[in-house]
């Protein structure tokens, strides 16, 4: 009885003008609801909002699964438009979800181009969110990271005795939780760098983690309490995964 209206934006520009058709599916319960939209003029980028009815009927499930999808269709076969577009929320009917849909892509030259694709909770759309970069990768990185070859520096290792050192990687952002960790394994794949010369442990192993860092071991052949530099030689490395 609480379920919120969701307002979906964006710009479009497209050769063929006419009735356009957008989707919410709600894959948890298969139920869907479509609503229309015109592109106005040709080759022309045009700003569209479209706002949804909160569905009552079910609820989305609080896990990592698919649970809702947005289709913005350009073309739909008569399976998807024999019907009668289904503009609040049902069960799903194939031959409802798309009917008065344009064929957009009728002719070779015809192009359809969508920008600024956004949904919101509520009524009425805002200014699309432009993050940085930056911060958009540190959001990635508090659920996965990989350290590797790939411009990774090499972490300080200590030997723990004359057959294992250590070494602490960390985290450029605190994790959501204590991650799994993952290691590549093969010949050469890492090496522990000491007194002039090296180690190369195959792989790599477990040493303890927490959301700001992960501790490895490896099995080498030196003597207890020398340090060195852990470097990583393969695409693999070191794998911290805390996704959901």
């Amino acid at each position: 009885s609480s379920a919120e209206s969701l307002t979906l934006s964006f710009w479009i520009k497209a050769t063929v003008t006419g009735t356009y058709i957008a989707e919410l599916y709600d894959l948890d319960n298969n139920r869907q609801i479509s609503k229309s939209y015109t592109v106005s003029s040709a080759s022309t980028w045009e700003y569209k909002t479209i706002t949804f009815a909160g569905d009552t009927t079910g609820a989305f499930s609080n896990d990592n699964g698919d649970s809702m999808s947005v289709s913005l269709y350009i073309t739909a076969g008569s399976n998807f438009t024999s019907g009668t577009l289904s503009t609040s929320w049902s069960s799903v009917t194939t031959g409802n979800r798309a009917v008065g849909q344009v064929n957009a892509l009728a002719s070779a030259n015809d192009f359809v181009q969508i920008t600024g694709v956004q949904l919101e909770a509520g009524t009425s759309a805002s200014d699309f969110e432009f993050l940085p970069h930056d911060v958009n990768l540190q959001r990635c990185q508090r659920y996965y990271i990989k350290f590797n070859n790939s411009g990774t520096q090499g972490e300080i290792a200590t030997a723990y005795n004359s057959t294992t050192a250590t070494a602490v990687y960390r985290f450029p952002v605190p994790m959501r939780a204590a991650p799994t960790q993952t290691y590549g394994s093969g010949t050469d794949y890492y090496r522990f760098y000491r007194t002039g010369s090296y180690d190369s442990p195959t792989t790599l192993g477990n040493n303890g983690q927490s959301i700001y860092s992960l501790g490895v071991s490896m099995t080498v052949s030196t003597t207890a309490g020398y340090g060195g530099e852990l470097s990583i030689r393969n695409s693999d490395g070191i794998q911290a995964d805390a996704e959901l």
